[in-house]
């Protein structure tokens, strides 16, 4: 393989990597036109979902029974819209982060349990939607997941091949709740700045990771966590040399401190600014009416408890066999790279520490899609098994994603 005589100097430098050959690897493979194929097809998804997305919603609204969905949400106080591309989508959490995009927070009315990133970002871009803030939070979200969906195939090719990064995209971008990342939800703007973070990792712009973690603590309080995988990344980066580290202490200390200040500094504005003394732990659990902090094994067996009560698949049973599910591919990413292990347990840890009487692993299903080694995990496992395999998983996606979508849009609780 031949290099320029540039890029060559460049790898053959004194280096904190631990391989020479894996840093050449990342760089020869970052050019521009890589960037090509992955946009195109992350933007082909996305547009396709949120069409057969619309078209579905307009479909369920019009045919199935709904909740009184005026009443469920007046708490809220944001008012539904009654028609246009948004309308389906104005539920649960997306109406919170428009209710302080459009008015910014409130000590008393449960605003203060939701960061601030996403719905700044929707203010900003409501001024192209024409003051629509809904519209624009759709319109946040599916940019983001192209953004995210288009990262995701890149740092797959880092550790495997094109055809498993391709099928990292499809599952990722059609997987049974991929319809929160097209919505106003956090999910695909905080992955793809936690995507961003790790591609940049793999390249050594630190800098950079240190502001998109930043970002990430921004988007989701869980964000906070992102310091432990690229804590790890950089000590990795560095060959595991505590010389390096000490030479490079405040860069290594702002990658660190990046994600959890953010956060801290979200907790502190809403606590000393908007004056809700409330800590965020017991605001969300006062949000959520029946749930409490507890330890893990008891979220599981509360969840199992009521699955059997309920004798039916409901979106319990699914929280359930997802954690199950991605638990398992948890560890497989740990065998693909700690950092990435590590990422996947800040994201399905966390949410065993709370449990709801109704729905004890409340969210779980949504919560993964943040997990993304997991999609990586899974596509590499799925390229290398028969076609029929891949397939028999794809159709299995899309069946529970129009199943979940329509639950969702009709007012019932998905996450």
């Amino acid at each position: 393989m031949n290099t320029s005589s540039a890029e060559t100097a460049e790898v053959s430098e004194p280096t904190r990597d631990a391989s020479v050959a894996n840093r050449l690897r990342t760089r020869l493979i970052t050019n521009d036109t890589g960037w090509r194929r992955p946009l195109l097809l992350a933007a082909t998804l996305v547009l396709g979902a949120r069409l057969m997305l619309s078209v579905w919603a307009a479909l369920v609204l019009g045919y199935l029974p709904t909740t009184d969905l005026q009443h469920q949400y007046a708490h809220t106080g944001v008012p539904l819209q009654t028609s246009g591309l948004a309308a389906p989508w104005q539920r649960e959490d997306a109406l919170w982060y428009e209710k302080i995009a459009t008015q910014g927070y409130s000590p008393t009315d449960g605003t203060s349990a939701f960061p601030p990133l996403l719905p700044a970002l929707m203010r900003l871009v409501s001024v192209i939607t024409l003051g629509n803030s809904a519209l624009a939070g759709i319109l946040v979200g599916s940019l983001a997941a192209i953004v995210a969906l288009a990262l995701i195939y890149r740092l797959t090719t880092l550790d495997s091949t094109p055809s498993a990064a391709f099928l990292s995209v499809v599952y990722l971008g059609l997987f049974p709740t991929a319809f929160f990342l097209y919505s106003g939800y956090t999910e695909s703007l905080f992955l793809a700045l936690a995507m961003g973070a790790f591609w940049l990792a793999r390249q050594g712009k630190w800098p950079l990771v240190a502001l998109l973690a930043g970002m990430a603590g921004a988007a989701k309080v869980q964000g906070g966590l992102l310091f432990l995988p690229l804590a790890f990344e950089y000590i990795a980066w560095s060959g595991w040399s505590l010389a390096a580290l000490r030479r490079h202490a405040v860069e290594f200390t702002a990658v660190v401190v990046a994600s959890p200040l953010a956060t801290a500094t979200f907790f502190a504005y809403v606590t000393y600014v908007v004056g809700d003394r409330l800590p965020w732990n017991a605001r969300v659990n006062l949000m959520w009416t029946q749930r409490a902090t507890n330890w893990p094994g008891e979220t599981l067996l509360v969840s199992l408890q009521k699955i059997i009560n309920e004798q039916m698949l409901t979106i319990n049973a699914f929280d359930l066999i997802v954690f199950l599910s991605f638990a398992t591919l948890a560890v497989g990413a740990f065998r693909l790279r700690v950092s990435y292990g590590l990422q996947a347990a800040t994201v399905l840890l966390p949410s065993l520490l709370r449990v709801s009487a109704q729905f004890p692993l409340m969210s779980m299903s949504r919560y993964v899609l943040a997990a993304f080694p997991c999609f990586i995990v899974l596509s590499v496992w799925a390229d290398k098994r028969p076609r029929p395999v891949r397939l028999l998983i794809l159709v299995l996606w899309v069946s529970l994603l129009l199943v979940w979508s329509s639950q969702f849009v009709r007012g019932y609780w998905v996450g």
